[in-house]
């Protein structure tokens, strides 16, 4: 058993390290070749893309999650089970799609000639997804993040290049668009490819009712954790404006960057991994070391990035993009706040406990949609303050259902936290005030030139000098591979 359970630690640090490398990687490609675009096209049709694209991508989760999920936690590979997942899933997103695609019809017979023709365009995105799906789910099953991460970044760096290119020549919204779509394609593809999978013909009502609850579940919980990040985008484009989305996209852009590379690395493995851990005081112990580790990071990262957000935004934007500092800093504590609610769903799921994650889903949109609502009429910076109140609610609500899932010793997740918590705001509160009243007339380069290394030494200094064994735990814990075999807290 204990040659096993190592083995699991073993799978479960190298996958983190490959989906992590995979997500810098990407990230790095991405972010450059959105900066790019955001300088080129604009924020008035920026926004209009970013408006449109919220309504094909709440439908992604009817392919990349349920059935597919399923897949992830069945303990041996099912071929008959597999191929009815698959075509299942191109039924379903190539319906949703044709009905995505008539809505863009209608946004063009009322007026929203622009919105409705890029949206008619994107509504191909869940279809060609839905194509890629099982064989994605087969990949992270099987833990190899490694192919994964190649095909991530071959198809961000191929669409985006032609994105790039395709503004370049003048094509506008239409550049960012195309490089969705190819995006897209090329993920599936190469996913065919790494897969090395070909669905049978074959489909079984048996098997899909069977897991149709667990799947329905899983479902619906990605659905309306997709409409939670996305409600915001819709709600603040018909509040506000489409040049709003856009300021609002750029301002969360880095931050769910930094998210993608130090917490869903973790967070997209946490699934396989914790499946496979057979009781709730194990699975407590495994949530506990990996929330306090991503909060080492997570921290101090989100806390400078409020700490410095106009000469961020200034720098790689440029002026006209400004009003996204403001969303910047208000949504960088949210993003803080990851380190602690990004593992709920996958605790509550391996605990088998759908029922509860479907309610922390549920709760999750109506406190978004109420927040954005509540707020947005006085403007995007209110809305982003909205957004980040709503974060510290569903941070109580997500322990407190772990808690009941699980036995989680809430104490001991505040005394995992608080050290590094505490570090990170005295380190922010410092950049900031350097900022402000010591660097007033400094530009912007020069200013993160100084800061940005005197933020990460100041950080250390603290961790060593206040909380010591905060450093030991993170060093044991990187060096051990033991999060499989703590002790329920």
């Amino acid at each position: 058993m204990s040659g096993v359970r190592m083995g699991l630690r073993i799978k479960f640090f190298h996958a983190s390290i490959w989906d992590g490398a995979s997500r810098l990687a990407v990230n790095a490609i991405a972010f450059g070749i959105f900066l790019l675009l955001a300088r080129l096209v604009g924020p008035g049709k920026f926004g209009q893309v970013a408006f449109a694209a919220v309504f094909a991508e709440i439908i992604t989760p009817f392919a990349t999650t349920g059935l597919s999920q399923a897949i992830i936690q069945r303990s041996d590979w099912d071929e008959d089970f597999a191929a009815t997942v698959f075509w299942t899933n191109i039924i379903v997103c190539s319906a949703l799609a044709v009905m995505v695609w008539v809505g863009a019809l209608l946004l063009i017979r009322v007026g929203h000639r622009e919105v409705g023709a890029i949206l008619s365009w994107l509504a191909v995105i869940p279809a060609i997804t839905s194509i890629s799906a099982t064989h994605e789910a087969k990949l992270q099953r099987d833990m190899r993040f490694q192919a994964l991460a190649r095909r991530n970044i071959y198809a961000a760096f191929g669409g985006g290049g032609i994105g790039v290119f395709l503004a370049l020549m003048g094509w506008g919204v239409w550049a960012l668009v195309t490089s969705r779509i190819i995006v897209v394609l090329l993920q599936t593809i190469l996913g065919w490819q790494a897969a090395r999978w070909v669905p049978r013909r074959y489909f079984s009502m048996r098997l899909l009712k069977s897991h149709g609850s667990f799947a329905g579940y899983l479902t619906g919980v990605a659905f309306m954790a997709q409409m939670s990040s996305r409600a915001p985008d819709i709600i603040i484009g018909v509040i506000l404006s489409p040049a709003a989305v856009g300021f609002f996209r750029v301002g969360s852009r880095l931050l769910s960057a930094a998210t993608d590379v130090v917490v869903t690395p973790l967070q997209r493995v946490a699934l396989a991994g914790l499946s496979r851990l057979e009781t709730p005081q194990r699975i407590a112990s495994a949530y506990l070391r990996m929330s306090s580790l991503c909060g080492f990071v997570a921290f101090p990262l989100f806390f400078g990035i409020a700490a410095i957000a106009p000469e961020i935004t200034l720098l790689l934007f440029g002026p006209r993009w400004l009003p996204s500092a403001i969303v910047m800093l208000w949504l960088s504590p949210l993003a803080a706040l990851t380190c602690v609610t990004a593992f709920t769903p996958s605790v509550l799921t391996a605990a088998k406990r759908a029922d509860l994650n479907f309610s922390y889903s549920l709760t999750s949109l109506v406190a978004t949609i109420v927040a954005v609502l509540s707020f947005a009429h006085f403007g995007l910076r209110w809305a982003a303050i909205g957004l980040m109140l709503r974060g510290l609610l569903l941070t109580g609500v997500g322990l407190a259902l772990v808690k009941k899932a699980t036995a989680l010793d809430l104490r001991a997740v505040a005394t995992s936290l608080f050290p590094a918590f505490g570090c990170a705001a005295a380190m922010g509160t410092c950049v900031w005030y350097a900022r402000a009243a010591v660097l007033p007339g400094v530009n912007a380069l020069t200013k993160l030139a100084i800061l940005i290394p005197a933020g990460a030494i100041l950080y250390g200094v603290l961790i060593v000098l206040l909380t010591p064994s905060t450093l030991r735990s993170v060093k044991n814990e990187l060096t051990g591979l033991n999060m499989a075999d703590a002790p329920a807290p």
